[in-house]
């Protein structure tokens, strides 16, 4: 993880609260773009983390049954998702693009109408079925394009929440932006390549 220090919006000069929201603008240009940069993404986590007030984050989007069901998405798409703060990191960055704002409000309110119910308030194989019709595009149709779209887009975000948390950086094993003495490449890695070139 990054070495920069926390950020406490309390201590915030004009100055730094205008690269905040820069950041914030460019993280979420960058999450439609599906070019997410890790370091801006830690960033944003440490924004999160900061914003919190007795350890609970208030969102800055989201109505609460809205937030409940982005919980519930990312659950499904990431199982982990919560202990990576996803639903802290989409918010903040939704509440810095009225387009991602309005497709993560617009793709639940889809999914509402489609279950009868908000997403967090339905049966787990109900969520799955759902999910299951748009996680594809080859399912597209009127029917289901808006959901396709939505979810195309939320799958990304919460998978780049995850692993760019301190959870799912340690679970992929980062070391971080940190010199090397020496550089040995995994035995199974080097096995992989050359049965993958015929040499094996």
């Amino acid at each position: 993880m990054s070495n920069q220090p926390e950020l406490n919006p309390a201590e915030m000069t004009a100055a730094e609260e205008v690269s905040r929201r820069d950041l914030l603008r460019n993280v979420a240009l960058a999450a439609t773009l599906g070019g997410l940069e890790p370091l801006a993404a830690q960033h944003v986590h440490q924004m999160a983390a900061a914003d919190k007030k007795g350890g609970v984050y208030t969102p800055k989007l989201f109505k609460e049954v809205e937030w409940k069901s982005v919980e519930a998405f990312a659950e499904v798409v990431m199982p982990g998702a919560s202990k990576g703060g996803a639903k802290e990191f989409i918010d903040l960055i939704c509440s810095a693009n009225p387009t991602l704002a309005a497709t993560w409000t617009g793709g639940l309110a889809w999914m509402t109408v489609r279950l009868g119910k908000p997403f967090h308030l339905a049966a787990a194989a109900e969520q799955t079925a759902l999910l299951d019709q748009i996680a594809f595009r080859k399912n597209n149709s009127p029917a289901l394009a808006a959901g396709i779209n939505f979810f195309d887009l939320a799958r990304r975000m919460v998978v780049d929440a995850y692993y760019t948390s301190a959870v799912g950086t340690a679970e992929l094993g980062y070391l971080g932006n940190k010199g090397m003495s020496e550089f040995k490449v995994p035995g199974d890695a080097v096995a992989y390549a050359m049965r993958r070139a015929g040499l094996a």
